[in-house]
């Protein structure tokens, strides 16, 4: 079910490049399953998630070339968010798995971010299976992350 509304917008002009499903369904940086490859107009460089605007639900994506285009001050704002959103995975991790380094954690994130923004465009389930399935996996690799022992 698609929101209401929910723009997908691009590049340095902000064009509108379609719909999306939800910002839930994305990450802050995520680089795959966006659903913009083999656009005739695209360059052929990756899209990745730059900025989710809660206000209008607009997921807006970048590519490379706008990243660099980007004032320094917008750029480490981006990574200011994406470090945040990755510290409060590790906080909700540890407080499950109190002995959970944060570089564990922070790892454990990622990969489970690489399953959760991946997985479900490449997959032939239907929507409330797949997402049934991914939440028991995420949960599941998120417990089995090693304890260091020292």
């Amino acid at each position: 079910m698609r929101e209401a509304r929910a723009c997908l917008c691009g590049g340095r002009d902000a064009a509108r490049l379609g719909d999306h499903p939800g910002l839930h369904h994305y990450t802050l940086g995520q680089r795959g399953g966006i659903g913009l490859g083999g656009r005739k107009d695209a360059s052929g460089e990756p899209w990745y998630v730059a900025a989710k605007r809660e206000s209008d639900k607009a997921l807006i994506v970048v590519q490379d070339r706008d990243w660099a285009s980007l004032p320094a001050d917008a750029r480490e704002r981006v990574r200011s968010l994406q470090r945040a959103y990755v510290g409060l995975w590790v906080e909700a991790l540890r407080r499950l798995r109190p002995e959970v380094d944060n570089r564990a954690g922070q790892a454990a994130a990622h990969a489970v971010f690489g399953l959760l923004n991946s997985t479900p465009h490449s997959a032939r389930l239907r929507e409330e299976r797949m997402r049934t399935l991914l939440a028991a996996m995420a949960w599941q690799a998120l417990y089995a992350v090693p304890v260091q022992r020292a």
